[in-house]
């Protein structure tokens, strides 16, 4: 075990076809609102904020957004709902907005261990705490 109390692993990841649905539309306040359609309460320090923060903090992405998401992975099962969800919204801006990420997997990283490998989506093995993908 690290410090930060996260477990070394060495497993393999494959991706399943059950997803979240997403909806994201550039808005014109000075804020992001964020809304969990079954549970308000996910919406404070959810994934997909820290993914629109890491996006800002590595790109200077200006702008605000209203994002909505419909959970269909179940909470907390070790499915990666969340760290799905902030990959589904790194990509799906960065795809809207035509912003540069260099190193996108390393980025991510800062958001969760797993988000990089819902970034490349395929079946992958990881080591250390998740953020080692081959």
């Amino acid at each position: 075990m690290r410090n930060s109390n996260l477990h070394e692993v060495e497993s393999l990841i494959v991706p399943i076809d059950l997803f979240d649905e997403i909806g994201i539309k550039i808005n014109d306040k000075e804020y992001d609102e964020i809304i969990f359609k079954d549970n308000s309460d996910l919406s404070k320090n959810s994934t997909v904020h820290k993914a629109l923060l890491c996006l800002r903090r590595n790109t200077g992405l200006d702008k605000y957004f209203d994002i909505s998401v419909n959970k269909c992975i179940p909470i907390q099962a070790g499915l990666g709902g969340g760290s799905s969800d902030a990959a589904a919204v790194m990509v799906s801006i960065s795809n809207m907005l035509g912003l540069s990420l260099p190193d996108f997997a390393t980025i991510a990283k800062d958001v969760g261990s797993d988000v990089p490998f819902f970034i490349n989506g395929k079946t992958s093995k990881i080591k250390g705490i998740g953020d080692k993908i081959k």
